[in-house]
């Protein structure tokens, strides 16, 4: 989560100009949805539609995600 909290521009806080506050809570909720994510995910898994269909459908999510940051990176390097 370093690229949320620091920026290339001296007159920022953060890199998504939303200031130290919220950046600490984007941090601690990234965080927390890393830890209760797979508990749900299990669940999913266990009673809905399979392991290998659980595994399928959060690999696609989780792909997203990284096209989601790869963006996010890009557009505050400039």
């Amino acid at each position: 989560m370093l690229y949320s909290t620091n920026c290339h521009k001296k007159d920022s806080a953060g890199a998504l100009n939303q200031g130290t506050k919220t950046q600490v809570a984007v941090t601690t909720f990234f965080s927390f949805w890393a830890y209760i994510m797979p508990i749900f995910g299990a669940i999913i898994a266990d009673q809905y539609v399979g392991r290998f269909n659980a595994i399928c459908i959060f690999a696609v999510v989780v792909g997203v995600g990284h096209i989601i940051l790869t963006g996010m990176s890009r557009n505050n390097a400039a």
